[in-house]
């Protein structure tokens, strides 16, 4: 009695494993005659079932009806993530083939199913359907061959880029980074997309370390020196706009940008290391000492004094010169620090002549520069004004110290009218540079012009 239980439920068995290999056959009948819909069916019912989800023919033969459904124009819609299905039934397959029945026939179906993906990718992102472009994308890279394909993620990390998808920017791009594809636009792209969130340090940082792995390439120096210039740390842009320069000397616009960012410093009040540091009666060797050597020293002697009815000591005056700044010292001891006012458009701030010189260059670099020119008009006029008020600070009883204040004053106003004449040629509708024409005119008593530009820009107003 008892063997024949066993007789029984081993033929049970049997037929149970039969049954669902007939479905598992059924379906690829069905499926050979193009009778997807039935196929489907039938295949699902298999992988329901304990005795064939572990079949590595059962998941194959899922991944080519998927594969044939989501091509297919009449049976697309049984399945709209037809493709993703079967590509991870081709995974499936993989891990449950250890003979290695099906590793040739997988391999093969993916680089189809791969290509057909990618294609499918590339007409979305052409079609401007960048999120339906990213989702193809990430359904390669979910087959294990492709997952760290360097050229699907870098499609993918744009893709999401343009989809303005930053959490899965960040993680394609970074994710390019890990597996060793370095180029200098994946840095810029995860730098970009900090900058965006407002997190500048994290895209310095990110920056930085592409500064190091290429350290020629400008475009990453321009990044940098953005950064800087945006937090007012120009010192550190000044070093890159340097850096940039040395490698594209012929760029006007990096000069420009280095004119630029002397000129901002040039207008800040700048606290003069010997004016902060030196104080009255500081020993010679002290000074020295603070703020090292100066640029030049003028010495001569004092007679000194009647002591007890002879004549004194003579007294040593010297005159340090500093960048800027004036040191008196009587007998190697400080006894008055000044500024030392300049006539001239450089003025006594070290950083005027530099703006100078590159707003220059990069006009020399490329003539018809608008912004070159009109800074550097402008810089010359701004410094010809502080001299103006400084002549007309003078008092009425020093005439000739006022006229000589006023003869350097309008001899700067000069230097400014070229550059704002040639902006002016570039762009002749610029309401700004026609105000400056017009009062450095009235400056220079061309009154003419003046009212010449005057009419100009209310000509512009009223239209």
């Amino acid at each position: 009695m008892i063997k024949n239980l066993l007789l029984v439920a081993l033929t049970f068995a049997a037929t149970s494993v039969f049954a669902q290999n007939s479905k598992v056959q059924s379906a690829i009948i069905d499926q050979k005659y193009g009778d997807l819909d039935k196929a489907k069916e039938a295949i699902d019912d298999a992988l329901k079932n304990e005795k064939t989800i572990g079949s590595a023919k059962a998941w194959f033969t899922a991944a080519t009806i998927y594969r044939d459904i989501a091509s297919s124009e009449k049976f697309s819609k049984l399945d709209t993530n037809a493709l993703a299905y079967a590509m991870m039934c081709f995974e499936k397959t993989t891990q449950l083939d250890t003979k290695g029945e099906y590793k040739a026939q997988v391999e093969g179906q993916s680089l189809v199913m791969a290509s057909i993906l990618n294609n499918d990718a590339i007409k979305k992102f052409q079609a401007a359907d960048y999120a339906g472009s990213l989702a193809s994308f990430e359904k390669v890279m979910l087959m294990s061959q492709y997952a760290n394909d360097t050229n699907t993620v870098f499609n993918a990390a744009l893709a999401a880029q343009r989809a303005n998808n930053t959490e899965k920017s960040k993680q394609l791009f970074s994710k390019l980074l890990t597996i060793g594809f370095n180029k200098p636009d994946i840095y810029r792209g995860l730098a970009d997309i900090y900058k965006k969130e407002g997190n500048d340090d994290e895209a310095l940082k990110t920056l930085n370390a592409a500064s190091t792995a290429h350290p020629a390439d400008v475009n990453i120096i321009i990044d940098q020196l953005n950064i800087y210039l945006t937090k007012g740390r120009q010192q550190e842009a000044i070093d890159k706009l340097e850096q940039a320069i040395k490698l594209d000397p012929t760029n006007a616009q990096l000069h420009f940008a280095l004119g630029t960012t002397y000129d901002q410093l040039s207008q800040k009040k700048i606290e003069n290391p010997v004016l902060k540091n030196i104080k009255k009666d500081m020993p010679a060797a002290d000074v020295k000492t603070q703020v090292g050597n100066p640029i030049s020293i003028n010495k001569s002697e004092i007679k000194g004094g009647m002591v007890n009815g002879k004549p004194g000591k003579p007294i040593l005056k010297e005159e340090w010169i500093y960048d800027g700044v004036k040191i008196s010292l009587l007998n190697q001891k400080v006894s008055m620090v000044e500024p030392i006012k300049a006539n001239n458009a450089t003025s006594a701030n070290p950083y005027t002549q530099k703006a100078i010189d590159n707003y220059k260059k990069s006009v020399e670099l490329k003539a018809d520069y608008f912004d070159g020119n009109y800074n550097l008009g402008a810089l010359y006029f701004n410094r010809a004004a502080e001299l103006a008020n400084e002549a007309n600070a003078i008092p009425y009883n020093e005439a000739a110290r006022y006229e000589k204040a006023l003869t350097d004053a309008n001899n700067v106003f000069k230097q400014a009218q070229p550059y704002l004449e040639k902006a002016l040629e570039i762009e002749p509708k610029d309401e700004n540079t026609l105000f400056s024409l017009q009062q450095l005119y009235a400056k220079l008593k061309m009154d003419d012009r003046s009212a010449e530009m005057k009419k100009r820009k209310e000509d512009l107003k009223n239209k």
